[in-house]
């Protein structure tokens, strides 16, 4: 009877055992990861992405929750969340990240990439490892980025094709000092807003209209309240994926690879699913009553015309040899491309 009974308990406890995880002895480690994308826009699947390759590559010991649509705040709340460590990760725009990192500028100036490439080859230099020592200075390490588009302008009253179109519009602007700097320069009194209330005030007449690259846009159905759409490329919206520097520094040694090439990662995915996704977005837009205006290249100079004072004033604060490197490597380019 004694041996049955041991023979049980042995068997159950084996069973235990073998049920539990690989690592169960050592911490988990959780990640909530912030933004302000819906569930079936490319930033939000490159975040999927990102949970489903760390919890695996970690063997369970890295659990990560997924938070859309700002369910974790704004983008700047969220910057600033990451930077004090009350959130572990976010994927914000580089006009929002530059209210705390000047220099981040550089990525979101309006008007100044006209190709993925220009930015990407910018971001690779020496220029992108200075703008990310910058960050981690300010508690966020930057691993990665992703792009969402170029930015398109929609209202409800007119398409814009010279900055004159914009005089008496009350445009949306997100929390970004840049931003509110370019839309000032363009002759705009901007409204700054958190982004869970953009469209109802779109609906409400609060605003009458925004900015968000075209993909965005026609995925929100911004078609409904701001038919007019014009396809301006005025700033590159790209996606920094930050991480709060010390949650990240206290993970040993074997989890921060797989932490950073799952930022490397969510950054791809949300990169290559954006360029698919754009080259239908337009045609979407028209096919739902929508109407487009692609700036040509005489209205973009006049466009670009207004932003000197802006790229002046920022280059300042980015600092003018980062400016001026960029500017080169960006000319480089363009050169190679003629």
């Amino acid at each position: 009877m004694k041996r049955r009974l041991f023979c049980i308990l042995l068997a159950v406890s084996l069973s235990l055992f073998l049920a539990l995880p690989a690592f169960a002895g050592d911490k988990v480690y959780k990640i909530r990861f912030g933004h302000v994308a819906p569930p079936p826009h490319p930033q939000n699947l490159g975040a999927v992405h990102f949970k489903n390759y760390v919890e695996k590559y970690s063997n369970g010991r890295i659990q990560v929750s997924v938070h859309p649509v700002g369910q974790l705040g704004g983008e700047v709340a969220m910057a600033e969340a990451v930077s004090l460590g009350t959130q572990e990760v976010a994927s914000v725009s580089a006009h929002a990240l530059s209210n705390f990192v000047p220099e981040m500028a550089l990525v979101a100036l309006p008007f100044f990439y006209a190709s993925y490439e220009e930015f990407d080859r910018v971001w690779s230099s020496d220029v992108g490892a200075k703008i990310m020592a910058k960050a981690a200075r300010q508690g966020m390490y930057c691993f990665s980025w992703g792009t969402n588009g170029f930015g398109s302008w929609v209202t409800s009253k007119r398409v814009i094709q010279t900055p004159a179109d914009f005089q008496g519009l009350k445009m949306r602007s997100v929390e970004s000092a840049l931003i509110l700097d370019s839309y000032k320069a363009l002759g705009v009194n901007p409204i700054t807003m958190p982004w869970p209330e953009v469209f109802t005030s779109t609906q409400q007449k609060v605003i009458d209209g925004l900015d968000l690259p075209a993909l965005a846009l026609e995925m929100l159905k911004f078609y409904e309240t701001t038919p007019y759409l014009t396809v301006s490329r005025w700033n590159s919206s790209t996606m920094m994926y930050l991480i709060n520097k010390g949650f990240f520094d206290s993970l040993p040694d074997d989890l921060k690879p797989v932490v950073r090439e799952g930022l490397y990662e969510a950054g791809r995915v949300n990169s290559i699913l954006t360029l698919q996704g754009s080259l239908s977005a337009v045609k979407k837009w028209e096919a739902n009553g929508g109407t487009v205006h692609v700036l040509t290249p005489s209205e973009t100079a006049a466009f670009q015309k207004k932003m000197k004072g802006v790229h002046d004033k920022w280059k300042k604060k980015i600092g003018e040899d980062l400016f001026n490197q960029a500017v080169a490597i960006v000319q480089s380019v363009r050169g190679s491309c003629k």
